[in-house]
């Protein structure tokens, strides 16, 4: 094959990526009645990440399918569902399972399970390394270093 009809394959290859994506955004949105008046207060990026978005934890979906089909990067998209669920109280889910794992729409309380697992134990982590620092800062440093809220 020449260079010429490389190029036009691959063109053609990614016209066919980001027609999917449009597919599949607007057939979730057609098929997404609730929060209707919200999604119109969205941004695109914010409305065509949230449409990609499947509902269920079943059917969750990569970040970094979700970068390829939106054209974002995953730093994008991760951002994105962040606001989305903290700012604007969409119910967006994940799992870090290693053959399902994925962003999903929370649905029931089976989903919230799913999306709450993985949580805890991470928070957890997150603050015995805080703890750590503390305790290294006080010890190696002198110095008084609070980078937690004290226990109460």
């Amino acid at each position: 094959m020449n260079t010429n009809a490389k190029e036009t394959e691959q063109e053609m290859q990614e016209m066919v990526g980001v027609l999917t994506a449009m597919s599949i955004v607007s057939k979730r949105l057609a098929n997404r009645r609730e929060g209707l008046e919200q999604m119109n207060s969205l941004s695109e990026k914010q409305n065509l990440v949230l449409g990609l978005i499947p509902a269920g934890h079943k059917q969750a979906i990569r970040k970094a399918i979700l970068a390829r089909l939106s054209g974002l990067t995953e730093r994008d998209v991760r951002e994105i569902i962040y606001d989305l669920v903290v700012h604007r109280g969409i119910p967006i889910g994940s799992s870090t399972e290693s053959d399902s794992g994925g962003y999903f729409i929370i649905q029931g309380e089976d989903d919230l399970e799913v999306a709450t697992r993985h949580l805890i134990p991470r928070a957890q982590a997150i603050f015995r390394r805080a703890r750590a620092l503390e305790k290294i800062a006080q010890h190696r440093f002198s110095r008084q270093l609070s980078l937690l809220p004290e226990d109460e």
